[in-house]
């Protein structure tokens, strides 16, 4: 059954979960060259990171919000309330803990255990905004599952269980996240980044100790990080979530917990077990289906307005 949202193509216009797709792959891929960044630092702490990382966040929405803005930013800053203040507390939890969860286990283990994360979302947007998922999309959670399956079994590593319990609180912290955006979807969103900077400021300020002095190469990255795969592709997350539901949000970000190992193999020549490239393609995969749907939908619609 076609989605009511795709009638917007009737006019010519792409349709607001086509777009919201290919924000969401779009975000993804950009995100997923942060494990790459992440291995190349030479000589820096967790919460030194995460400071450095704010600052260019704060930096980069602060630009980007008053050009948007204008003369009224204060006033939008302040429309997103509470809901907004709570939102950007649990992104920052989700940002940190994961920094934290590398620190204490491998890259590898920290990333299955994000997989879970579509299906941590499905299950909190169904109890709390009642927000079920269409058959094509289930179907795709399914593939995923299988992919993700794949990769747990055949990867996991005796690791540190410090390390896992703070990726798994990354996963529900993300998945929260995702569900608040979509519960105010009627709501500009895009301040509570500059809002998730401050506290990521606050908690790196404070926790970090800054003892010995940070290869600018470091400082480089963690600009790169946070204006480029911070700010820019989180915004076009925000944006996604007014499009798309909030399963569909995390699902997609299944894609750069797929390519995250592939771009350390390729740049690193840390070379990925055959299980992550077995598990990570069926993901892709299950990406490519949702994806393919609504292009064939998109198309469908437009054949028959004409």
């Amino acid at each position: 059954m076609l989605n009511s949202n795709l009638l917007a193509t009737q006019t010519g216009r792409l349709s607001p979960r086509f777009v919201g797709i290919f924000l969401m792959i779009s975000c993804s891929i950009l995100i997923s060259f942060g494990g790459l960044i992440y291995r190349s630092f030479e000589d820096i702490e967790i919460l030194e990171i995460v400071f450095l990382r704010s600052l260019a966040l704060i930096t980069y929405m602060s630009f980007f919000l008053c050009f948007k803005y204008k003369s009224l930013v204060i006033v939008n800053i302040k429309s997103i309330g509470y809901r907004g203040l709570l939102a950007s507390g649990i992104f920052c939890l989700a940002q940190v803990s994961w920094l934290i969860a590398l620190k204490y286990t491998s890259v590898a283990n920290a990333t299955f255990t994000l997989c879970i994360t579509p299906f941590v979302t499905a299950v909190v947007a169904y109890f709390f905004i009642r927000e079920s998922i269409s058959r094509i999309t289930f179907f795709t959670m399914v593939i995923a599952m299988i992919g993700v399956t794949i990769m747990i079994v055949g990867g996991f590593e005796t690791a540190d269980n410090r390390g896992l319990l703070f990726a798994i609180c990354t996963s529900v912290a993300f998945a929260v996240f995702a569900v608040l955006l979509r519960a105010n979807r009627k709501l500009d969103m895009l301040p509570v980044l500059l809002v998730t900077g401050l506290f990521m400021a606050a908690v790196g300020g404070i926790g970090g100790s800054f003892s010995n002095a940070i290869p600018m190469s470091d400082i480089m990255l963690c600009l790169l990080w946070g204006m480029l795969l911070q700010g820019f592709a989180h915004s076009l997350m925000i944006r996604a979530t007014r499009l798309i539901l909030s399963a569909e949000i995390t699902l997609f970000m299944l894609l750069e917990f797929t390519l995250n190992p592939l771009w350390v193999w390729l740049f690193i020549n840390e070379v990925p077990t055959f299980t992550t490239l077995l598990g990570g393609g069926v993901i892709i995969l299950s990406v490519g289906v949702l994806a393919g749907s609504e292009i064939r939908d998109t198309f469908k619609i437009k054949k028959d307005a004409i």
